[in-house]
């Protein structure tokens, strides 16, 4: 059973706070998708977490074609 991870992005801009959520299949790509949003954290303070989330991936096998 493979969990579904959240990317969380919490920044404040004018004096509103905001939370962004990006769901992502496994923790290898949520830590990737931190290390490619360093840059956005650099320009605005901004807060990244990868969260476990209670979800997880449902691999649905393919029929096969008709005829084979």
């Amino acid at each position: 059973m493979q969990y579904l991870y959240i990317l969380a992005i919490s920044y404040i801009t004018n004096n509103h706070a905001y939370t962004s959520h990006i769901l992502l299949e496994s923790r290898h790509a949520c830590q990737n998708a931190i290390r490619a949003a360093e840059e956005l954290s650099d320009a605005i303070p901004a807060d990244l977490a990868c969260v476990k989330s209670d979800k997880y991936k449902i691999i649905k096998p393919k029929l096969r074609p008709e005829g084979m």
